[in-house]
Order: C-alpha cells, then sequence, then structure tokens
C-alpha cells in the first residue's frame, strides 16, 4: 500500500535532495582523500570525477530551480578549484620547491657512485621533507578551507531549503 501523502512531485523531490546531500558528501570527501595516500588520492579522484558526472546529469533533469542551484554550485566549485586555484597553486608550490630546495644531496648521490635517479630523488625528497610538508600546507591551505566552506556552506543551504543567493561567485 502505498503512502496517500507522497506525490510522485515529493519524491523526486526527495531524492534530488538526498542526491545534493550525497554529492556534497562526495565533494568533502574527496578532499579528505587528498591528504592520506596515493590509494585515497586515486579513490578521491574517481569519486570526485563521478560527483562532477552526476551533478551535470542531475542538473539537467532538475525541475525544482533549489537543487539546479544547488547542482550549479557544485559544477562551479569543481572548475573553480580544480581548473583554476588547484594548477595555479601547484605552480606556485613548484616553484618555490625549485627555489629554495637543497640539490646538495642530489648531487652527493650522483657524485658518490650510488647515483641512480630513484636514490637520488629518494634523498632530495628526505633532505627537504619539511620544506615539502610545509610549502605544501601554506600554499594549499587556503584552497582546502576554501573548497570545504563550499561543500559547507551550501549542505547547509540546502538542509534550509534555500538557494545560494549568488551561485556564480567566486566565494
Amino acid at each position: 500500500m502505498t503512502d496517500p501523502n507522497v506525490t510522485p512531485a515529493t519524491a523526486a523531490s526527495d531524492e534530488q535532495l538526498k542526491l545534493c546531500q550525497l554529492l556534497y558528501g562526495i565533494f568533502a570527501g574527496s578532499m579528505v582523500l587528498q591528504f592520506i595516500n596515493i590509494t585515497t588520492i586515486l579513490l578521491g579522484t574517481a569519486a570526485l570525477t563521478a560527483g562532477i558526472i552526476l551533478a551535470y546529469m542531475e542538473r539537467k533533469k532538475a525541475k525544482d530551480p533549489l537543487y539546479a542551484n544547488h547542482l550549479q554550485w557544485l559544477i562551479r566549485t569543481f572548475w573553480i578549484g580544480g581548473a583554476v586555484y588547484a594548477p595555479i597553486l601547484s605552480l606556485a608550490l613548484t616553484a618555490i620547491l625549485v627555489v629554495k630546495m637543497d640539490m646538495a644531496a642530489m648531487a652527493e648521490a650522483f657524485s658518490t657512485g650510488e647515483g641512480t635517479m630513484d636514490i637520488a630523488i629518494q634523498k632530495v625528497m628526505e633532505a627537504n621533507k619539511p620544506l615539502i610538508v610545509t610549502a605544501s600546507l601554506i600554499v594549499f591551505a587556503p584552497f582546502t578551507i576554501w573548497w570545504f566552506w563550499r561543500c559547507w556552506y551550501g549542505w547547509k543551504r540546502l538542509k534550509l531549503s534555500k538557494t545560494i543567493p549568488n551561485v556564480r561567485s567566486w566565494i
């Protein structure tokens, strides 16, 4: 027996709500996975890729402007973060490391005759680990905070059944 209070429109709306909540979770979770290890980075990237594809597919089908608005917010989060901020920050991190990195470990590895590229890279990484970690945190912490803020803000507005006032905002 079906519930007389559940109309097809209500059921579709509930589905879209759950989907948007799931997508906010995928977006936030994918960022967490980027900081654990290579396996979780790949898992997070795959989940985010599936999430953005789903957001695009569902945005076209969304009949309720509330859900279309939130899907657009997620899509813009992906593109602003992944196509603008992340590459620029990666270049900034690379520039910092190239300028500041102690390459003496690599020169030593090659000059002592134990110089396979793997050993040289391992020595450079060991010698520069504090710099790599510190520079990465300084460069990517604001991006990570921005990403989580967009996920939290969108999820909070969705929970209140409110749209994002300026869905085209970069902040």
